[in-house]
């Protein structure tokens, strides 16, 4: 055994000549971050399946409608703090992890504060199951988003192998609970609670664990809240661009048009986030490296990136009809759709270099590519939608990940060339 594992290493480090990357560290955190990623898969399409099988489409579409809203209320309990935190834990302030969890908390109660505010909006427009949904949501807003720094305190210690662990049971506690729902029950209120109130119970459960058993010092990082500040200031714009389409098809089309292009980006989705851990991997790496090693290195890391994700992506065309014939039978239309939209997980190639600039504090590249996305997003949308209904959303998730790829290129040969001239 210890022959074959010496000869594997032996492989690996020959894979660095080739790959620029430490090889030995991806095999060891990339393995419990698939793995972790790989439960989240199989238990999210279980979930999926349900979905499309168990429930009506108009429902579904409710469902993936209040989501996506309050993604965007998420951003008012400063998300940002997560990626801070990662950063203050790579240089050993453990401290910021009590901190963050405070401010999230009391950032969370503005939260709920503009769901109650939607929920009076919908109730006064004769939606009164929205009203009823987001006032629900309203009361269990603070507890949900701050019990969520589990995830960048162990990822910032590389105790990948931790994180996954937890992170899986989580999933699992919450997915199993929801598909319960789903088999007793089509209400839309009981679904909803189904699937915040056992996310609550992990993530409170998951944060005293994690506290008590890893925190090491208590220095505070005193930049925690300005950088988590300006960085919840650009997940404004991402989490706009992540749902946006979603709301958009709501209020031009319905439902049942967003339960079609939910079912038809659903396996990409789940493809795209299999390489979302290139991401969490290199960013430690990146803290402790050169700026210009990190950057050198990137080229050839998104090169084989995406040669793999292409490849994936033409397996996923050819056996995409056999999928949904057999297990989605209720949403054939939204085959020819999937078959399209699963290229845009190519700009997962990205994840590298937005993980770099995370390291490094690159705001100013940031904006750039969210304001930049947003506003492609938003044309193609607004243009789009209302001509060619659920095609127009496809063409701005494509044209999106296109223009990420394009900007990447462009602001890594700008770095190299700013980086040469110091």
């Amino acid at each position: 055994m210890e022959k074959l594992k010496e000869s594997g290493v032996r492989g690996l480090r020959w894979l660095e000549k080739y790959t620029k990357t430490d090889m030995v560290y991806l095999a060891q955190g990339g393995f419990w971050l698939n793995a972790n990623q790989a439960v989240g898969v199989v238990f999210g399409l279980a979930l999926t399946i349900a979905f499309a099988n168990l429930i009506p489409i108009e429902t579904y579409g409710i469902y993936r409608y209040v989501l996506s809203i309050y993604s965007l209320f998420v951003i008012v309990s400063l998300p940002g703090i997560n990626t801070a935190l990662l950063r203050s834990i790579s240089h050993h302030m453990d401290g910021s992890f009590v901190k963050g969890i405070k401010t999230k908390i009391k950032w969370g109660f503005l939260g709920s504060v503009v769901s109650l505010l939607f929920a009076g909006y919908k109730y006064l427009n004769d939606d009164q199951t929205l009203g009823i949904i987001f006032l629900l949501i309203a009361i269990l807003f603070p507890l949900v988003e701050a019990f969520t720094l589990y995830t960048p305190l162990l990822n910032g210690k590389k105790l990948f192998r931790e994180w996954a662990i937890i992170d899986a049971l989580i999933q699992v506690f919450s997915i199993i609970s929801l598909l319960l729902v789903l088999f007793f029950t089509q209400n839309i209120f009981f679904i909803i609670l189904g699937y915040f109130i056992p996310l609550i119970i992990g993530r409170v459960s998951a944060t005293f664990f994690v506290k008590k058993k890893y925190i090491e010092n208590e220095p505070s990082d005193p930049e925690l809240f300005s950088y988590g500040k300006s960085l919840t200031i650009y997940q404004i714009v991402t989490r706009i661009i992540s749902s946006i389409d979603q709301i958009v098809l709501f209020h031009f089309l319905g439902p049942s048009q967003v339960a079609i292009f939910s079912l038809a980006t659903a396996i990409p989705n789940r493809i795209q986030s299999l390489f979302r851990a290139t991401g969490t991997l290199a960013f430690p790496k990146f803290t402790e490296k050169s700026k210009e090693a990190s950057v050198n290195s990137l080229p050839k890391k998104m090169l084989w990136m995406a040669l793999v994700i292409f490849v994936v992506c033409i397996l996923y065309v050819i056996f995409a009809p056999y999928i949904f014939k057999y297990v989605f039978p209720k949403y054939l239309s939204s085959l020819e759709y999937s078959k399209i939209v699963v290229f845009y997980t190519l700009s997962a190639i990205t994840y590298p270099f937005s993980s770099y600039m995370l390291a490094h504090k690159k705001i100013k590249e940031n904006y750039i590519f969210g304001i930049t996305n947003l506003t492609v997003k938003i044309v193609v949308l607004a243009i789009f939608v209302p001509l060619f209904g659920i095609w127009g959303a496809i063409a701005s998730i494509l044209g999106t990940s296109l223009v990420t790829i394009i900007l990447s290129v462009i602001l890594i040969n700008r770095e190299k060339t700013n980086l040469s001239v110091l």
